[in-house]
């Protein structure tokens, strides 16, 4: 729990500085005004000899009209980001929401972390589901990566690694 709360706290220190990411899209739907979006998040590159992750940190980008579940008290739903790939089973720290305002889109920054002492390696680490309004249409390429921080066993910053992402639009 220690080393997950250490993760946590230095990969959400991080963040903003890292690389972007790369997308590419699907929409399904035939046309129909489409009600959500599914990004899978994956990283690719090649660790060094005998390196796993530990964890990563990153934050996407919402473009205008998505959103995604929070309750009252704007705590991100349990059903938004998950593990996947690879990083199961892993834990996903709170997740940060913050609404768009008329100057900054809205972001969601979230951590996810190992659960195993052999952490992970390459490739989807996590789902994030998103919801859009009625009366937008938005494409793959209308949402972003940033502050990609992979760490390794010992907390230290990975190098090498990109982020990106696969958009089932619908």
């Amino acid at each position: 729990m220690t080393l997950c709360l250490a993760l946590i706290t230095f990969c959400l220190s991080a963040c903003g500085g890292g690389g972007g990411g790369s997308s590419s899209g699907v929409v399904a739907g035939g046309g129909s005004q489409p009600t959500r979006a599914t990004l899978s998040i994956s990283t690719s590159g090649t660790l060094s000899s005998g390196a796993t992750l530990s964890g990563i940190g990153i934050t996407v980008t919402l473009p205008a009209g998505v959103t995604v579940v929070t309750d009252t008290g704007g705590n991100v739903g349990a059903s938004v980001v998950y593990v996947s790939g690879v990083s199961v089973p892993g834990t996903v720290a709170s997740p940060l929401y913050t609404a768009a305002t008329a100057s900054a889109p809205a972001t969601l920054s979230f951590v996810v972390a190992s659960s195993t002492a052999s952490g992970f390696g390459t490739g989807e680490f996590a789902t994030v589901n998103c919801i859009i309004a009625q009366g937008t249409s938005p494409q793959a390429t209308d949402f972003s990566l940033s502050g990609f921080t992979p760490s390794d066993l010992s907390l230290k910053p990975v190098t090498g690694l990109s982020a990106s992402f696969t958009a089932l639009i619908q």
